[in-house]
């Protein structure tokens, strides 16, 4: 997948599509409500013979109007990711700034279809719009689709069980730490993608070495030790689907510090949350790797232990279970 990480990158560096067709948005969690647009932008695009290509976000909108925005799901890298494997052909990212929320519909087009990507053909949500204030809905474009010179569709509601698929569905899902109702509205097992860093070495030293995952997200699952596996983006290192034994939260035995934001959700704090993998008769040196691990199931809430040694005898029994619990 192309991917510009500015418009000035894009217009400098033409890319080599044809005919491309776009959509926009910041897609967190890429859900199937998601997967359904990105569904019916690549079967237009292969109707014009063209490219499906996304216009997205570095950070959620909201941001930049209002200074906060609801809890991340996936890092951007990770959303790239997934959008590549969706088959998404170009991508370009923007940063959501005051001045870019301010431009008109006409500008967008203007700016990003036709001088950035040489298009004329945009996909929106069934509930998106472009330009200040939403201006720029389906209704809007399509009674000005000849003087912007633009071909315009509205892609169809994703309904599941007779409720629409949102963010914030994914959202409350993985707070309440329910891994099956994750799969179900996006299709995929929950997974986040992070860099290997050097931590306090503890594991190492309790006889447990652990890959310690820097990751870019704030929705979190609750505190706990769980069931996964890890995937590395480097196929040389041929670590793929590894089991791996998974603490997540404070580690209370040492440093008891609560895990809760002013709402009750476990937003992920890198300041003091802890995400880290111990990979099962696994050897070797993942620092610096970027790896994507998936949740497969919670085994145990996180405890403070009295000491080391319990917290030793207690992972002796997690790693038993875990890999009685491979064999079925």
């Amino acid at each position: 997948m192309l991917i510009f990480r500015s418009l000035e990158e894009l217009q400098s560096q033409p890319p080599k599509l044809s005919n491309p067709v776009l959509s926009t948005g910041f897609l967190d969690g890429l859900h199937l409500g998601h997967q359904s647009l990105l569904s019916e932008l690549q079967e237009w695009a292969k109707a014009v013979e063209g490219q499906s290509c996304i216009v997205t976000f570095s950070k959620h909108p909201q941001y930049a109007l209002c200074g906060s925005g609801p809890p991340v799901i996936h890092s951007l890298a990770h959303r790239l990711l997934l959008l590549e494997r969706q088959g998404i052909e170009a991508c370009l990212v923007l940063d959501f700034t005051r001045e870019l929320a301010s431009w008109s519909p006409e500008e967008f087009v203007e700016r990003i279809l036709q001088r950035g990507f040489n298009s004329q053909h945009l996909l929106l949500g069934f509930d998106s719009s472009i330009g200040h204030k939403r201006k720029g809905n389906f209704q809007y474009l399509k009674a000005h689709s000849d003087e912007l010179d633009l071909h315009v569709r509205q892609a169809e509601a994703f309904v599941l069980n007779g409720q629409r698929i949102s963010s914030t569905l994914v959202r409350e899902a993985i707070f309440t730490g329910d891994l099956d109702r994750v799969e179900t509205i996006t299709g995929r097992p929950y997974a986040v993608l992070g860099t290997v860093f050097k931590g306090d070495q503890r594991g190492r030293e309790l006889g447990f070495p652990t890959a310690n995952l820097r990751v870019e997200i704030e929705a979190s699952l609750p505190s706990g030790v769980y069931f996964a596996e890890v995937t590395s983006l480097d196929k040389s290192l041929n670590l793929n689907s590894h089991p791996a034994l998974v603490n997540l939260g404070r580690r209370p035995t040492f440093k008891d510090i609560p895990r809760e934001d002013s709402n009750g959700f476990p937003r992920f704090n890198p300041q003091y949350d802890q995400l880290e993998a111990h990979l099962l008769d696994y050897s070797g040196d993942l620092y610096d790797q970027r790896i994507e691990l998936t949740f497969k199931k919670k085994h145990r809430d996180e405890v403070k232990f009295s000491g080391p040694e319990a917290l030793i005898q207690q992972i002796k029994t997690d790693e038993a279970e875990f890999r009685a619990w491979l064999k079925n």
